[in-house]
C-alpha cells in the first residue's frame, strides 16, 4: 500500500507539468534544463566533478566556483538533486544565494551508480514520457493537495510556478536501499545502519547480529539546526532529540512561522526572511570566531 501512494504521488508530480496551463517559455525551459544548464542560464560559472567513493560509487559534484571564498557543500534530501538549491530562481535559490555572498558553492548528487543497484523510481526518458500520457487526466489541484499533505500544508508560502518547476526535477530517482533504510529508522525508534534482516550479512557488515546506532557523539564539528512545526517529514521532538545527541550545536532556532513546511525550506516565497538570513548570519559569525 505504500508503494501504491507513493507511484501516486509520483504519477501526480510528473502529469502536473503536462497539464500547466503557463505558456510561458522559462518557465518551461526551468523545468526541464538540468542543473548545468540552470546554473549557465543565470550567467554564473559552472564545474562538474566526479567522485568515486571507496565502495565503488560514482557520485557528481555540482559547483559554482569562487576561487578563494569559503566552500560549502550542499548535500540534498531523499528522491532530490542539486537542482533543488537552484529551482526557486537567482533571486530565492540557497546555491545562488551562496554564491553571491562570495561562498565556494559545491552541490553533491547522492545518487550513485554502481552495477546490480536497483533505483527508484527508474530514471527512463521513455517510461517519463509514458508517464506523462498516463497523468494527462490529473488535475494541477489534485497534486497541489498532495504535496501538501505529504510535506505540510502552507498555501501561503507556496509560489505555484515555483513549485511547478520543482516537480520537475522531482523525484530524481534513488535506491530502493535507501527507501528501505528510511523505513528502518522510522521503525526502529533509533538511529542505526542498514539492517540487512540476515544476522549473518549484519555480522558481515558490523560484526554483530543486529545494526549498531551510528555514533552521533563522535560529531564534533558545529552544527546550526532550523526546523518547522509544520513539517510532516521532520517531528520537533525528533530534531530535538537529535539536538541532545549531538555534541557540539552552536545553534538551535524552531522557525517562528508556524506553517513553515518541508518544502518551504526550498521554494517558499519569503524563504529568505524566514529562514536564509538568520542561517547567513550563523555562518558569518561562525567564520569569525563569534561562535
Amino acid at each position: 500500500m505504500v508503494r501504491f501512494y507513493y507511484c501516486l504521488i509520483w504519477l501526480c508530480l510528473h502529469g502536473n507539468l503536462v497539464l500547466a496551463r503557463c505558456g510561458d517559455a522559462a518557465f518551461l525551459e526551468d523545468a526541464h534544463l538540468p542543473s548545468p544548464g540552470l546554473i549557465r542560464k543565470y550567467g554564473y560559472p559552472f564545474e562538474e566533478h566526479k567522485i568515486e567513493t571507496n565502495d565503488g560509487f560514482l557520485l557528481t559534484a555540482h559547483r559554482i566556483p569562487k576561487r578563494g571564498g569559503p566552500p560549502v557543500l550542499l548535500v540534498h534530501g531523499l528522491q532530490d538533486s542539486s537542482a533543488a538549491w537552484l529551482v526557486n530562481g537567482p533571486d530565492k535559490a540557497l546555491a545562488y544565494l551562496l554564491s553571491n555572498r562570495g561562498y565556494d558553492v559545491w552541490m553533491l548528487n547522492r545518487l550513485a551508480y554502481r552495477s546490480c543497484i536497483y533505483e527508484f523510481p527508474p530514471q527512463s526518458k521513455v517510461l517519463k514520457k509514458v508517464f506523462y500520457k498516463l497523468c494527462t487526466v490529473i488535475l494541477h489541484k489534485s497534486c497541489t493537495f498532495l504535496i501538501m499533505k505529504l510535506a505540510g500544508v502552507d498555501y501561503r508560502q507556496l509560489n505555484s510556478t515555483t513549485i511547478q518547476i520543482y516537480i520537475g526535477h522531482f523525484p530524481a530517482g534513488g535506491s530502493v536501499k535507501s527507501f528501505d533504510h528510511y523505513a528502518q529508522q522510522i521503525n526502529s525508534g533509533g538511529f542505526f545502519k542498514y539492517n540487512y534482516r540476515s544476522v549473518a550479512k549484519n555480522r558481515r557488515a558490523y560484526g554483530s547480529a543486529k545494526p549498531p546506532a551510528y555514533k552521533l557523539g563522535n560529531v564534533d564539528c558545529k552544527v546550526a539546526l532550523y526546523y518547522g512545526k509544520n513539517d510532516l517529514l521532520a517531528a520537533v521532538k525528533d530534531v530535538q532529540h537529535l539536538r541532545n545527541e549531538l555534541p557540539n550545536v552552536v545553534h538551535d532556532e524552531l522557525l517562528t512561522y508556524r506553517k513553515f513546511n518541508h518544502i518551504d525550506f526550498l521554494v517558499a516565497i519569503d524563504v529568505r526572511k524566514l529562514l536564509y538570513d538568520s542561517m547567513f548570519s550563523v555562518m558569518k559569525r561562525v567564520e569569525n570566531g563569534e561562535l
